[in-house]
This record gives C-alpha cells, structure tokens and sequence, in this order.
C-alpha cells in the first residue's frame, strides 16, 4: 500500500488533457501513480479508480485518454459499492478528503432515516470503515491512495499511525510532509492551506470562511512557518531553509529587524505610525535569545 501526498490545489506546471475537474486529476497525482504503474508493467495490467461516490471519479472520456497515454493498462472506475467482489491488479483510491461528501462522510442524516437504521455500533463509522476495507482489498498486488494532507479523511491518518504504508515513493510537498506543526492557532481545528494572491503566497486556515486565520508564508522560501517548535519564533518547516522570525508578545505578528539611532532592534511588523491600530512593541536585539534549532 503507497501513499502519494499531495495538496489538491498544487500546481503541476502543465496543462492536462482530461475532462473531468477532480482534484487528484488537476494536480497530476492520478498521473503520476498510473506512470508508476506503466513503467513496470511487462503485459497488459488492469487498474480500478476507487472512490465512494461517481462523481469523484475520472469519466469514460478521461480514462479513453489515459488508455492512449498508458496502452498497456486497463483501466476502469468503479464506486466502493460497486467493486464489491472484483480485483484488480492496482487500485487508486481517490476522495479521501473530510466534508458532506468525504469519506467518512459528514452528512447529517434526517431524523426520520435515522429512525430507520440500525442502531450505532461503538467503533466510529464501523460501516465506513468496513467500506473502506472492501477498497482496500481489491488489489491484487498494490493498492494507491491519495490524499491532501491538510483535509484528508481520518482513515488515512489512522493507515499512517497504525500501519505499515509506503510514504516514500512519491514526492510531496513540506507543508504535506509537516501537518501537526501547520494547525490553525486562531480556531485549533483547522489546517493552514496555501493560497495565491494579490502580494504573493500565504497560507488560510481550511475552514475558511468559518474561520479567516492567514499566515504569510517563509520570505525565504515560501514554505508555510510554524509556531508550534519554539515559543516566541515562526519556524520554516521546510528542514533546508530553517528560517527562523522572532514574533511579537503583544499582538502575535512578525518582527522585523530595523534600524534606528540607538543601533538594530526589533520591531512588530504591525507598526502603523500614530494609527490607533498599531502595535508600537519592539526588542532590543542583543535581548533576543535565539533557541538552538533541533
């Protein structure tokens, strides 16, 4: 079983061929896996898209243009319910993500079906899971997941603490890599997301518009930077960058190192002048006590 991590509004640098505006297929994931795939297979090999509902997956039309792409497998979509008693040499689960149409799903059933359904088993989502498990086992030799990381389903997170799964074998981005270090500080549920706009990248909290946190990302190498390593200092987790940015005790934002007659000091990125909004906070520099970086 691999996983392939990836962000499902990354950019892939190329525009693709295919029909469908599904994520997995729009950030090149899809392709990669199937390229993997193709590039060991000496005969023909059959491949299933999994995924709980059919308007997550790939359409006829699509899988015609991979089959151009790919000659030698045989690709096919199929629903989690529908691949019930079916095998195939790969599998590649797709919409794992949370959300009324996640996976788990978050839906809230009308009271009235409630009424109708048996009643609650004690393990969480035990259906689901089972469901889950029949995804899973379709797979002669591989199984493939793919999964963003800052909205993936709690299964996924369970398939990485508890099991043995290969995490290796495609590259992802950092921010993919380093979840636990990039949650939201302003709502504590959420994950920050990278975003473009109008002055460059920055990361929002994925319950946006519930929750409208931002965090601008590294300036060295546009990673996103988290709090969470050191009190008092944004870190990059990109491990070959390590930029490290003292933050202001009084309002929370980016220090800056300006100068002034007295020599360099430190001062909140929130500093407005006489603006009634402005943060006036500022350290000597020589006080900073920079932490030894694990």
């Amino acid at each position: 079983m691999s996983l392939l991590r990836r962000s499902s509004n990354a950019s892939i640098g190329y525009k693709n061929s295919y029909y469908s505006d599904i994520p997995e297929l729009l950030n090149g994931a899809i392709d990669d896996i199937l390229c993997t795939i193709h590039s060991k297979a000496c005969k023909p090999t059959t491949v299933y898209f999994l995924a709980r509902f059919w308007f997550q997956l790939p359409t006829n039309t699509d899988i015609k243009t991979m089959s151009v792409k790919y000659p030698l497998l045989k690709i096919q979509s199929q629903s989690f319910h529908a691949s019930k008693g079916k095998e195939a040499d790969h599998v590649i689960i797709i919409g794992l993500q949370k959300g009324k149409h996640g996976f788990p799903s978050e839906k809230v059933a009308p009271a009235i079906i409630e009424a109708l359904l048996p009643a609650p088993e004690n393990f969480a989502y035990a259906q689901e899971r089972r469901l889950f498990y029949v995804a899973l086992t379709r797979a002669k030799h591989r199984a493939y997941i793919i999964a963003d990381m800052t909205n993936s389903s709690c299964f996924v997170s369970e398939l990485i603490a508890e099991h043995d799964i290969e995490l290796d074998e495609f590259t992802s981005d950092v921010d993919q890599l380093h979840i636990a270090d990039i949650n939201c500080m302003r709502c504590d549920s959420g994950v920050l997301k990278k975003h473009s706009g109008r002055f460059g990248p920055f990361y929002g909290c994925s319950l946006f518009p519930r929750c409208e946190h931002k965090e601008k990302s590294c300036e060295q190498c546009q990673s996103p930077m988290t709090r969470s390593r050191y009190t008092g200092f944004k870190l990059c987790i990109n491990t070959a960058c390590n930029h490290l940015v003292p933050t202001c005790d009084k309002c929370g934002a980016e220090m800056v190192l300006r100068n002034s007659a007295k020599g360099q000091f430190w001062g909140c990125k929130n500093y407005k002048g006489n603006d009634p909004l402005s943060c006036k906070n500022g350290k000597d520099s020589k006080s900073i006590q920079w932490p030894e970086l694990a």
